[in-house]
C-alpha cells in the first residue's frame, strides 16, 4: 500500500508528539510514513499490517533503502522490535533495518542494535521530523526537492545567520565587563600586596636601625 503524498483518511496530516502518543499502532505507522515523506525520504510505503514480516514502513533515504519497524508504545522498547526489524528488512531485501518509536529503548535493545547495525530512532527524531515537516515536497521533483527548498530560502537562512551573529556579539559584550572587573580586582589585589610588603620592609629597616643604635651606645659605655 503506497503512501500518497501526506494524505491519510482524506486529510493532510500535521502532528504534535502528544497526538502521536494517542494514536493506535496502524495510525502511528501512517503518521511516521507521512513525516518521513515530508522530510525528503522517498519511495515511502506502508506495508499491509498483519503479515508484514516485522517491517511496517519501507522508505529510501538518498541511496539507502530502509525497512522500518514502527512502535507507538508507552514503555521502553525491547529486543523483540529490533529482531523484527532485522527479519523484515531481510525479507524485503532492504539495506538498513530501523526502529522508530515515540518512546525509549531498553539497554538490551540498544546493545543488540549496535551489534547488528540496526538504526534506533526515538522521540527526539520524531520531534525533528515534526519541526522540519515540509509541504513543498508534495509538488517538487523528489530527487531535487531538498536543494530547491534550500535555494528558495536564502533570506530566512541569512536572517538566522544574522541572529546567531547578534547573539554572539551580545554574549561577548556581556562577558566584557565581567572580564574587566576581574582584571581590575586582580590589579587592586596586586597593588595592595605590594603596598603591604613595602610597609613591612620599611618597619623592618627602622627596627634594625634602632637596634644598631642601641648596640653602638652600649659599646661606648664600656
Amino acid at each position: 500500500m503506497l503512501l500518497r503524498a501526506g494524505v491519510f483518511k482524506g486529510e493532510r496530516m500535521r502532528y504534535t508528539l502528544a497526538q502521536l502518543d494517542e494514536m493506535n499502532g496502524h495510525e502511528f505507522e501512517y503518521a511516521v510514513a507521512d513525516l518521513l515523506f515530508h522530510n525528503g525520504w522517498r519511495d515511502v510505503e506502508v506495508t499491509q499490517g498483519s503479515g508484514d514480516y516485522g517491517v511496517d514502513v519501507l522508505a529510501r533515504r538518498k541511496n539507502m533503502r530502509y525497512g522500518i519497524q514502527c512502535k507507538r508504545y508507552k514503555g521502553s522498547i525491547g529486543v523483540k522490535a529490533v529482531q523484527e526489524a532485522i527479519s523484515g528488512t531481510d525479507f524485503y531485501h532492504r539495506d538498513i533495518a530501523a526502529v522508530i518509536t515515540n518512546s525509549t529503548y531498553t539497554k538490551q535493545a540498544v546493545k543488540l542494535a549496535q551489534t547488528s547495525g540496526v538504526r534506533l530512532f526515538g522521540r527526539d527524531f520524531l520531534e525533528e521530523l515534526i519541526e522540519n515537516y515540509e509541504i513543498e515536497y508534495d509538488s517538487l521533483d523528489p530527487e531535487n526537492a531538498a536543494a530547491i527548498i534550500r535555494a528558495r530560502r536564502p533570506a530566512e537562512q541569512s536572517g538566522k545567520s544574522k541572529e546567531k551573529e547578534l547573539q554572539k556579539q551580545s554574549q561577548k559584550k556581556s562577558a566584557g565587563p565581567k572580564k574587566n572587573i576581574f582584571t581590575i580586582q586582580q590589579k587592586m589585589q596586586k597593588a595592595s600586596f605590594w603596598n603591604g610588603r613595602t610597609v613591612a620592609i620599611g618597619i623592618g629597616i627602622f627596627l634594625l636601625y634602632v637596634l644598631f643604635g642601641m648596640l653602638y651606645m652600649i659599646s661606648q659605655m664600656f
